[in-house]
């Protein structure tokens, strides 16, 4: 029994898989591998890139800072890395007073219902206070604590904080 070949001759279905139709296939399959790795290496991408990305980068760092944390204007960053007591550490620096400092984070929580202080304490003069985020459905996804403290030209901030659960901090 013959199956048609739709116009095709046994002499055309013989040519298709000759050695250099076969060839051909496994050039083509190298040259995309190939391209493949080159364009790996020549965008520092794996399987080449020599080191990971640093988790706790100053860009990292600051692109972690939930969106509507209660910080206060007019500061200037000093510094950005790995925390302590809580992954992300981050230090600005204002030329406001401690008390200045202080107002505007009380009013940036009154405008940002989500956050919430976790201490009764007072936000004037030298003051450390902690903070949690809470979600609309009653889950903290941030844990934070801020510092403020008088210096020499206004005053210095720095913020600590974690997501929660801890475990989506990078180690």
């Amino acid at each position: 029994m013959q199956v048609a070949l739709r116009g095709r001759s046994r002499a055309d279905t013989a040519h298709a898989l000759s050695p250099w139709y076969v060839s051909r296939f496994v050039a083509s399959g190298a040259i995309i591998a190939a391209a493949f790795f080159a364009a790996a290496w020549l965008g520092h991408t794996a399987p080449f890139r020599a080191t990971p990305p640093d988790p706790y980068s100053q860009t990292a760092v600051l692109r972690a800072i939930p969106f509507d944390a209660p910080l206060p204007y007019d500061i200037e960053l000093a510094s950005a890395g790995r925390g302590m007591q809580l992954p992300y550490h981050i230090v600005w620096t204002s030329k406001l007073g401690t008390d200045a400092i202080g107002q505007q984070v009380l009013d940036h929580l009154a405008g940002r219902p989500k956050w919430q202080l976790t201490e009764n304490g007072p936000l004037a003069g030298d003051f450390t206070t902690h903070l949690a985020r809470i979600s609309s459905d009653g889950q903290m996804t941030h844990f934070a604590e801020l510092s403020v403290r008088a210096s020499a030209t206004g005053s210095i901030v720095s913020l600590d904080f974690t997501p929660i659960p801890t475990s989506l901090a990078p180690r």
